[in-house]
């Protein structure tokens, strides 16, 4: 194993079917799942598997964000390269990243660029003011405020700077919170145009778990879109933004009851169940009953 100051952490839950395809590619850096279903037998069969491969099972499911924080607190390295189960990379494209952001100081986060499952580009990354996007000093790289979280390098620096992720979130939004404090303190975040990989959304969990897990994220995406906004940009801004998202969710419940569409009409009935916990200040507490 070459010898680099990295360490890969993925959050996993019920993904015992994807995960071997990943960690097939990274037999050369130091990996760290965290397994939010607390399955013995997965992290047992993993870790004899694989012998670069650490398990964590925190005990309950923390969500995403506060798993990894169990990364960051507990596993020291220079650098720290996130990654969903559901990633195809490279042990060249991992070095590819890597070696980008040992390149310059300047570079806090390095992200590589994305295609789908069909091949396709799309766009990963985005800016948290309606303004024209600053240029690059880097040829190779496109400046950015932030970037979706499948698959990112983040320097430890930055944490230790910033903070870690905030554990309000159970799931979504949190990673904007962290960039946005990342943002604000001037960091420098990238993405790589000449390196990609390839995200198969949606399938990071077993898919037979793919009804529940959905309606456990739609709750809580309204959730943390109303809280992260009422911590970024102040309540009455949140209130609102979240006044249309609750439009928006009513428009398409009435329109899948309509068309008999039961599950995509629960998703937006736990959409809206999710934005009034929020307003009401209450935790987030709804989790996945698998």
């Amino acid at each position: 194993m070459k010898t680099i100051d990295l360490g890969i952490l993925i959050v996993t839950f019920h993904s015992e079917k994807i995960i071997e395809n990943l960690l097939n590619n990274l037999k050369n850096f130091n990996v760290i799942i965290i397994e939010n279903s607390n399955n013995e037998e997965f992290k047992s069969y993993l870790e004899s598997k694989f012998s670069n491969v650490k398990c964590i099972l925190p005990g309950s499911n923390l969500g995403y964000g506060a798993a990894l924080n169990i990364g960051f607190n507990k596993f020291k390295f220079k650098n720290y390269l996130i990654l969903n189960p559901d990633i195809e990379i490279s042990n060249q494209k991992v070095f590819e990243i890597y070696n980008k952001a040992e390149s310059s100081k300047n570079i806090s986060v390095v992200a590589p660029s994305t295609v789908n499952k069909k091949g396709e580009i799309y766009v990963r990354h985005g800016f948290f003011k309606f303004k024209k996007k600053k240029s690059s000093e880097f040829n190779d790289l496109i400046k950015a405020h932030y970037v979706n979280g499948h698959a990112f390098l983040i320097k430890a620096s930055v944490i230790e700077d910033v903070g870690n992720f905030d554990e309000n979130f159970f799931m979504n939004f949190e990673e904007y919170d962290l960039f946005f404090r990342i943002y604000k303190k001037n960091y420098n975040i990238y993405v790589m145009k000449n390196c990609f990989v390839k995200h198969f959304e949606g399938n990071s969990s077993d898919l037979k778990y793919y009804p529940e897990t959905s309606i456990t994220s739609k709750w809580h995406y309204s959730w943390g879109f109303y809280y992260f906004f009422k911590k970024n940009y102040g309540k009455i801004i949140a209130i609102f933004l979240s006044f249309f998202h609750m439009f928006s969710c009513l428009i398409k419940l009435i329109y899948f009851f309509i068309k008999k569409e039961n599950h995509k009409k629960n998703l937006m009935v736990y959409s809206l169940k999710g934005l009034l916990e929020s307003v009401k200040n209450k935790k987030s507490y709804y989790r996945p009953k698998i």
